[in-house]
């Protein structure tokens, strides 16, 4: 075809062949621009499969725009021929570096990572690639990955079985167990293909071999594939405990999104451009300098102490996490410990460090006494042991010896500014600095009365000392969590929550819990892209704290409708804080509203092994099970609480739905006499309208909500309970006045 003109198209040359098409180099003459044109192999022009196969991967690829995506500018047929125009990429296949032997880490990392970002672009759009695989993946002469051939790409909610005449379509190597097996796939399958081609470029070999293609599925189903570091030295063990992870035959225990294998790679990258990801290793154990600073027992008033030693301790964790060699347990995980008595190896176990420093405090007038010991887990020997007698004014330099004698122990080579973060205070104002402790202590509760005492010692401590970065984002923190519990109404808690939130940063730009504060507020104030950004920017400043992921599910990601993604940050945020029964119920709340019930009932019952009685648990249980039509279920659990800043609307809602319209309307009359307060009112009204079928004043109420800017309203876009009134334009203008129409 060299020479020939297709359509607007002049052939230059041919670039390759495979089994469904021939590509050209050709001139668009319209643009003058260098194209890629991709036709339908001759034989299977007149298989309506194939070619079906072929429309469906122009109509994928082109609904995608990203850089690691080939554009797609057009699907056109020239005297029966079919072909696509895609932009040309000057370079070779994947699989062409990959036949020159394993490639380097740093570069296997960059390509990995701009692969991830293409498959998340897809998955965010619903679509799964099926396909991945070296040869399906462009490297430009720049070092750009490029995804291509999205013939086999299909909606993931189609769900659909991927078999034909009894053979499983897609490339036998790089195929998942759920795919060999013509199973209904998901986004997961993709996870399995990219931990195949992360082996390959990290080995230089499949880990799935057979002379036949039955054999090759085989192994996918039933052997473990060798460990990357026993085929090639040298590999950060980290890589492998991603491939591995990967590749798990199970697709509920691989990453169960895109986004989670992003974040670790991105991770694994940090760490090997530093140096501390590029140590050999000879088995699956990090050997990185770790340690979990543990609550530091209370030796002095009892609870009237609590607050001072939780803060010591959580004060050195925050210390160490500014070394980037050093492992550090984030606060959250190390204090599941606290009141009881673990042996350093059942830490070691847990939390996966090389080291634990136990403490105790004892306060008395103006003195304070502090015992500190670092335990070498492994060994089970003492690595470093202190006592500090001193006044209370030596507070501060008692961590900043704690944090230096930890480092200097653990052999950890400081870099950078690191020197200067270790010792790095907030305030010099000891009073201050004891309100704020106090702060946080009552802020770990998480109760209205809670928080309204921790906002009260925040204020404290920002009338010793107002420059106060810490008690200032704790202030904003607050404010905001009361206005979103109802405690507050919105338009009073949402401004003082952005004025401590802006004073915060401030103060301190690189301070990761004020970038938390400003994400809330601004998701409170239903500017969602700000709120991401604020988000990315605290995970990037400290990706160990919880808050920051659980906001950025619940403040950012999930009113958007991003329910993947948020699942992943919520999930992460459940990671690092493993006890707080409210972070823990957050990923059975998005299933919920993912419509997968059944999945996030079970979620909910195993998080109320924490605390049977916790409030969002049950309530989040009890729409699970309204959404089942189990309506029984769903009102004994409503009406055993007494949180009715969430509850009313929805136990009216429940009672409308199943059959006992007189108990919602009880609860209407309620309302209006001023049972609640007044700002929430609306809202629940709205509910109980919609389950009795009375739109008309239901949405009044609801535009009246979004008028007062009732927090409730947050997950109005993706909520079910909404689904039947989704079509009507008031519901639409309502999400337009929350910017969050399509």
């Amino acid at each position: 075809m060299t020479g020939q003109t297709i359509s607007h198209y002049e052939i230059l040359e041919k670039l390759g062949e495979g089994g469904m098409g021939v590509v050209y180099k050709a001139i668009d003459k319209k643009l003058d621009r260098i194209v890629a044109l991709k036709f339908l192999a001759a034989h299977l022009v007149s298989n309506d499969e194939s070619r079906r196969r072929f429309i469906r991967e122009a109509k994928a690829a082109a609904a995608l725009q990203h850089p690691n995506i080939c554009t797609v500018y057009e699907i056109d047929e020239f005297n029966g021929q079919t072909f696509i125009a895609m932009a040309y990429l000057d370079g070779q296949e994947l699989s062409g570096e990959i036949e020159s032997g394993p490639i380097k880490v740093e570069r296997l990392l960059d390509l990995a990572e701009q692969v991830a970002r293409g498959l998340q672009e897809a998955h965010g759009k619903g679509v799964v690639h099926r396909d991945i695989k070296p040869a399906n993946i462009m490297v430009t002469t720049q070092g750009q990955a490029v995804l291509m051939d999205f013939g086999l790409a299909q909606l993931a909610q189609g769900g659909s079985k991927l078999t034909k005449e009894g053979t499983s379509v897609g490339t036998s190597a790089y195929m998942s167990p759920e795919q060999t097996t013509g199973e209904k796939l998901d986004l997961r399958t993709d996870v399995w293909a990219l931990g195949v081609v992360l082996y390959e470029m990290a080995t230089g070999q499949l880990p799935f071999q057979g002379h036949y293609e039955q054999a090759i599925l085989y192994s996918i189903l039933n052997e473990a594939p060798q460990p990357i570091t026993g085929v090639r030295t040298g590999l950060p063990v980290d890589l492998e405990r991603i491939v591995n992870k990967c590749l798990a035959k199970r697709a509920d225990e691989r990453y169960q999104t895109i986004i989670d294998l992003l974040a670790d790679l991105r991770a694994l990258k940090r760490a090997a451009e530093s140096g501390a990801g590029r140590r050999p290793s000879s088995g699956s154990k990090d050997t990185r300098a770790s340690v979990a600073v543990l609550p530091f027992e209370n030796r002095g008033r009892g609870d009237e102490d609590e607050y001072f030693s939780d803060g010591i301790s959580e004060d050195i964790t925050s210390a160490l996490g500014k070394v980037e060699r050093l492992q550090v347990a984030p606060r959250s995980m190390a204090f599941q410990f606290k009141g009881k008595r673990p042996t350093p190896k059942e830490v070691g176990a847990v939390l996966n460090v090389g080291h634990v420093l136990e403490g105790s405090v004892r306060r008395s007038g103006n003195r304070v006494r502090i015992n500190v010991e670092l335990i070498a887990i492994e060994e089970g020997y003492q690595v470093w042991s202190e006592r500090y007698d001193r006044v209370m004014e030596d507070v501060f330099e008692i961590q900043d010896e704690i944090s230096q004698a930890i480092v200097e122990k653990l052999k950890v080579r400081l870099v950078g500014r690191e020197k200067e973060l270790l010792a790095k205070r907030y305030t010099e104002n000891l009073d201050a600095y004891n309100l704020c402790l106090r702060g946080r202590y009552y802020w770990y509760k998480r109760t209205d009365e809670a928080f309204q005492k921790a906002m009260g010692f925040y204020q404290q401590a920002l009338a010793e000392d107002p420059g106060y970065a810490l008690a200032q984002a704790g202030l904003a923190d607050c404010y905001t969590v009361l206005g979103y519990y109802g405690v507050l109404p919105a338009k009073e808690a949402m401004p003082k929550a952005r004025a401590a939130a802006l004073k915060a940063i401030q103060i301190d730009a690189e301070l990761a819990a004020a970038h938390t504060s400003i994400g809330g507020v601004e998701g409170l104030h239903w500017n969602w892209g700000a709120a991401e950004r604020a988000f990315q920017r605290a995970i990037e400043l400290d990706s160990s704290y919880p808050l920051a992921h659980l906001w950025y599910a619940v403040n950012a990601l999930m009113p958007v409708g991003r329910l993947e993604e948020a699942f992943a940050e919520w999930s992460r945020a459940a990671k690092l804080d493993p006890v707080t029964p409210f972070v823990n119920a957050g990923p059975g709340w998005i299933l919920f509203l993912q419509r997968q019930y059944d999945r996030a009932i079970e979620e909910l019952q195993k998080t109320l092994e924490l605390d049977p009685n916790f409030f969002w648990t049950n309530f989040f249980l009890a729409m699970a099970y309204l959404q089942k039509g189990a309506y029984n279920k769903a009102i004994a659990l409503l009406q055993r609480e007494n949180e009715s800043n969430w509850r009313d609307g929805h136990l009216g809602y429940a009672y409308a739905v199943s059959g006992e319209p007189d108990k919602a309307r009880e609860l209407i009359e309620e309302l209006l006499a001023g049972s609640q307060r007044e700002h929430q009112v609306p809202y629940h009204l709205a509910m109980i309208y919609f389950g009795l079928g009375e739109t008309d004043k239901a949405f009044e109420c609801l535009a009246t909500a979004c008028e007062l800017h009732s927090f409730q309203l947050f997950w109005i876009k993706v909520h079910p309970m909404l689904d039947s009134v989704r079509s009507d334009p008031r519901f639409q203008a309502i999400l337009r006045r929350m910017n969050l129409a399509d």
